[in-house]
């Protein structure tokens, strides 16, 4: 009798939560989310930047394998698309599974390629440098058994056999695959641009009369000393992800990069012009 009582004048003299003290306690509450949920997402972003460097190592080991299988053990080797890697060299032990194709902040899985729909250049315009090569519609063989058709990619792949729409000393687009000629621009930095001839006699190695990526890429890492055109190395990315890209891409954005020493980083998108 004497504890239900006690614990009844207890209970008379506990009072509740008043208002001001719960939106205090709300307000705290709403305090400590706004300074959690950023660190958060950046974890959670820096995560995928780790997942998607570790992605890019991985197909770099499965290209230097490629190479020197196939051919004569360097870029010049490579596969037109990384995604054949997929199937070499046999459909059910690739060297590269799907899945390490697919950055993991690309909600799309690969399936509208290397360039973020929202993703302008920083003046606005869109990006069109790489449109011909972001998504892969080579129709190559699977074991030769018949075409791939279309194959999800989330990655630039610098050093496909695409004809390049891009090419040194051009002031203007060309049509992809035509290569019209190379009128005179900045990167040559003493002595005479070359003839288109000349060009194509030093870049163009399977002498089709088209300039592809893995060519004109050959010759940035080379350079040409007579015509002052710096040659980067291996500093020149192979494969580039520009998934992880917000907002525009200026001059400083981070993009990832697999380097031509198979080394994937994170750099400006023009940090390797700057080495």
């Amino acid at each position: 009798m004497y504890a239900r009582k006690a614990f009844s004048s207890f209970q008379r003299r506990s009072p509740a939560f008043t208002l001001v003290e719960m939106l205090v306690v709300i307000t705290i509450i709403v305090i400590l989310a706004g300074l959690t949920f950023p660190a958060i997402g950046q974890a959670r972003r820096e995560a995928h930047i780790t997942n998607c460097l570790s992605n890019m190592q991985q197909v770099g080991y499965a290209l230097v394998h490629y190479a020197s299988t196939e051919g004569e053990g360097d870029a010049r080797s490579f596969p037109p698309w990384i995604t054949l890697l997929t199937t070499y060299p046999t459909e059910r032990n690739p060297v590269v599974l799907p899945e390490l194709l697919f950055c993991p902040t690309d909600m799309n899985r690969g399936r509208e390629g290397a360039r973020p729909n929202d993703l302008v250049y920083g003046d606005g315009n869109p990006i069109d440098q790489f449109e011909n090569v972001d998504i892969d519609p080579h129709d190559g063989p699977r074991d030769g058994s018949g075409p791939v058709g279309e194959i999800p990619c989330s990655y630039l792949f610098e050093f496909s056999g695409e004809p390049c729409d891009w090419l040194y000393g051009h002031s203007g687009p060309v049509s992809p695959g035509t290569n019209a000629g190379i009128p005179s621009g900045n990167e040559f930095q003493w002595g005479q641009v070359p003839s288109w001839d000349e060009f194509l006699t030093r870049v163009d190695r399977d002498g089709n009369g088209i300039v592809s990526w893995n060519e004109i890429k050959h010759l940035t890492r080379r350079g040409w000393d007579e015509k002052g055109l710096r040659g980067y190395g291996t500093q020149v990315p192979v494969v580039r992800c520009f998934w992880h890209v917000r907002g525009r891409l200026e001059a400083d954005s981070v993009v990832l990069d697999l380097l031509g020493d198979n080394r994937a980083v994170r750099r400006s998108q023009s940090g390797w012009h700057d080495r």
